[in-house]
């Protein structure tokens, strides 16, 4: 029996949803939801056999982004160049 990893991503932001408190950052739960729906749409390829190239790099392309966004997203530390600390501007300028 294998394990489509794409499922394992799916259930993740499930889990996720009902535990929001772990997100820390939605607006990457945000992009990596939307690497879900970029995944999903290369199935809406694999009609034809020419199409196969083009829906495994769909969904190639999607598992990364949902994969990336749902680290970004539950990481406790800072992220370089995400938070940029609003205090710090405000001493520069004076």
């Amino acid at each position: 029996m294998q394990i489509e990893p794409m499922a394992v991503i799916v259930i993740f932001y499930l889990y996720l949803l009902a535990r929001w408190q772990y997100v820390k950052r939605p607006f990457f739960y945000l992009i990596g939801a939307a690497g879900i729906l970029f995944a999903m749409a290369g199935d809406f390829f694999g009609l034809g056999q020419a199409t196969i190239k083009v829906r495994m790099i769909f969904q190639i392309i999607g598992q990364l982004v949902a994969f990336v966004g749902v680290v970004a997203a539950c990481f406790g530390a800072k992220l370089p160049g995400v938070e940029v600390p609003l205090e710090g501007y405000k001493q520069q300028e004076q």
